[in-house]
């Protein structure tokens, strides 16, 4: 996956894989779909540069209602992935954070479930731990520790809202309304 903003490649990557063919008929989404044609052709290639000196900041959405409709148009893309892995991949992780958001609401009427969320949501935290204070060291974001437990579990009920919230109903960006 990827971002327009931050994507880089050669002029002659860009011809060797039909640049943005394939993806007209979308509102959004060619730097994305560029970059799987990319990632296919060149599978061993195609990385990530993390690094501060080249990193790029775009604002973010003004207000709610732009960040659901952003979120809806990012999410809308999911359903023209020719690669499996990655629709499998999404649908796993979806599925995790359902399983702790389900497990969460039916601990109120089963106290049981309340140990399937403890489990699934202390698992999910320990995966990301690393990831997270890598980036935050990165970044140089020295408190994420303090707000991480309850961010986790907003980030599951955030994860299965977008989820289902993007795959239904169109959208308006840049002037064009997707249906």
């Amino acid at each position: 996956m990827c971002n327009g903003a931050n994507l880089c490649y050669k002029k002659s990557v860009f011809i060797a894989v039909n640049g943005f063919e394939g993806n007209h008929h979308l509102a959004s989404g060619d730097d994305e779909f560029l970059m799987h044609k990319v990632s296919e052709k060149y599978p061993k290639q195609v990385m990530f540069l993390k690094n501060k000196n080249v990193m790029t900041h775009t604002l973010p959405a003004g207000d709610i209602g732009r960040f659901l409709a952003q979120r809806k148009r990012w999410v809308s893309k999911s359903k023209h992935y020719e690669n499996s892995g990655i629709t499998r991949d999404l649908t796993i992780a979806w599925v995790y954070n359902f399983m702790i958001v389900l497990s969460f609401v039916l601990g109120f009427f089963d106290v049981k479930y309340f140990l399937v969320f403890a489990l699934g949501l202390s698992i999910k935290v320990m995966a990301e731990i690393p990831f997270f204070a890598s980036i935050s060291n990165f970044l140089e974001l020295k408190n994420w520790r303090r707000i991480y437990p309850a961010a986790t579990l907003v980030h599951s009920i955030y994860v299965v809202f977008i989820g289902i919230y993007g795959n239904f109903g169109g959208y308006r960006w840049k002037g064009r309304t997707v249906k």
